[in-house]
Formats: structure tokens, C-alpha cells, sequence
């Protein structure tokens, strides 16, 4: 799943290319017909995701991982699936790696990280808009509610080991929202750049009475989780973090941030 901070993102790289198989994938670039794949899920926009069928993955997180491995001169293949998927994939050895991942302790180890997130997204606490309420919502408000959560993302321990908050799964972002706005659940945990791009753009959001009430000032990010079965995860690791440390310390990094996050990056 997701890392929850603020918007504190990082490194792009060039698009292009169809659907293949169950997913769609493009090439970073292609130099070798020995390409390593690397999945990427594919329903979390503004981060990552696939706007239509057969359509190229695009996102924030997305344009970061292309230019890192761009600027290092790596080729890799990108392909979107469902975000259960690829981080099965890349446990797996069927993909070097997945992103966008959260490290929790359930995940740590099965995984390959580098050493600085691709970027930060704060958890933010969602709810019916009944009025300003007297003081912001925070976790341990929680307590004896109907919390609602995406079933294929890891969240924090806090929220997972909690026994006093009654979980309620969905299987989308989307799905969510609709949870809330149909009063199933008193609230849903959801990243605040991404609630609001949802709140923003869906046709069946459109006037909902929902908004942000709180949010975790937690330092978790969002990494690329390398698999401990690909043979060329330890080199793609190592190539990744040098390059993602490079581009984040430039300004085009900032850039990333303005174009592929409209109304949350100024």
C-alpha cells in the first residue's frame, strides 16, 4: 500500500507503449531484449495510474521512477496491475520490483528498500460533511468507529493492530468514497492528495458532502519495493537509490512535483 507525509516527491522518466498481457507497460528506454519488468499499481491517481484501457501508466510516482532510470541509463519495462498483484509479483521474483510501497513491519523483510521514499503522502482522515467539527480528527478519535480501508494496501501498525476500530475493507479508492458518501462507515483512511484528486474528478463524487478532517503527521513514504527472488533487483537497487538521491537534491524534482500534481503542489 502507501506511505502517509506531506507531498515531499521525487524522479521521473519518458512513456510510451500498449497494453501487454493483464497490464499496461511501457519501456525506459529499451536498449537490450533483456528489459527487467517492474510493476506499478494501477489505480492511484495522482500518483499512478491507467486512464483508460491499453493506455500508459502515468502519475507523479510514475514520471520520478522513469526519469531516475533514465538518468542512470537503465532500462526497464514498466506494467500497471492491480496493487495486490504487484506486490505479489515482486515477492515473487515475477517482476524485479513494485512500487508504490509502504514498509510496515509485516512487509520489511520480505522486501528489498532503498534508502529515501520516492515521496510522502499524508494519511488523511475522511468524513461525512455534517459541519466543522470543534478540533481536527486524529487516531485516537478512531476508537468504537467504522473505519473504512482499501483491503490490498499495508497500512501503519497503529491503524492495523488497533482492536478498538471496527475495519471495514474495500477493494478501491473509489469505493471508498462511495462507502462514505452512502453512510456505511463513519470514516476512511485515504491519502489527502489523493482523496482530493478523487473528490475533484469523479463524475459520481460530484457534489458529495465529504471532506478531510484529519490527517497523520506520520514520516512514512512511499518506496520501490525490490524483490529478493529477481536475479537483477540488487543492481536496479543499487542504480535506483544513487539516481533517486541525485534527482531529488535538483530542481528538477520540484518541476515533477508542479506538473503531475495540479492543486496540491503550487
Amino acid at each position: 500500500m502507501r506511505a502517509w507525509a506531506w507531498v515531499g516527491l521525487m524522479a521521473w522518466v519518458g512513456v510510451a507503449g500498449p497494453a501487454l498481457g493483464q497490464g499496461s507497460a511501457d519501456q525506459v528506454p529499451r536498449s537490450t531484449a533483456d528489459v527487467p519488468l517492474i510493476a506499478v499499481e494501477d489505480d492511484w491517481p495522482p500518483f499512478a495510474w491507467v486512464p483508460q484501457p491499453g493506455a500508459p501508466v502515468q502519475g507523479f510516482a510514475v514520471a520520478v521512477v522513469r526519469r531516475v532510470f533514465q538518468d542512470a541509463g537503465v532500462a526497464v519495462e514498466l506494467r500497471a496491475v492491480p496493487f495486490g498483484r504487484c506486490m505479489h509479483e515482486a515477492r515473487t521474483g515475477a517482476v524485479a520490483a513494485c512500487f508504490n510501497a509502504l514498509q510496515t513491519a509485516e512487509n520489511k523483510s520480505d522486501y528489498l528498500w532503498h534508502g529515501m521514499p520516492i515521496f510522502y503522502e499524508p494519511l488523511a482522515i475522511f468524513a461525512r460533511d455534517t459541519g466543522a467539527p470543534a478540533r481536527p480528527v486524529g487516531r485516537g478519535d478512531l476508537a468504537g468507529h467504522s473505519v473504512g480501508y482499501h483491503q490490498a494496501y499495508h497500512y501503519a501498525d497503529w491503524f492495523t493492530q488497533d482492536q478498538a476500530i471496527r475495519r471495514v475493507p474495500a477493494g478501491s479508492d473509489l469505493a471508498l468514497l462511495q462507502m462514505l458518501q452512502r453512510g456505511r462507515v463513519d470514516y476512511v483512511m485515504f491519502g489527502a492528495s489523493a482523496g482530493a484528486w478523487r473528490l475533484r474528478t469523479e463524475a459520481t463524487l460530484r457534489g458529495a458532502r465529504i471532506r478531510k478532517v484529519g490527517e497523520e503527521p506520520s514520516g512514512d513514504g512511499f518506496w520501490m519495493a525490490f524483490s529478493r527472488q529477481h536475479p537483477e533487483s540488487p543492481r536496479l537497487l543499487q542504480v535506483f537509490d544513487r539516481a533517486l538521491r541525485e534527482l531529488q537534491a535538483s530542481p528538477a524534482y520540484r518541476e515533477l512535483q508542479r506538473q503531475h500534481l495540479p492543486g496540491v503542489v503550487p
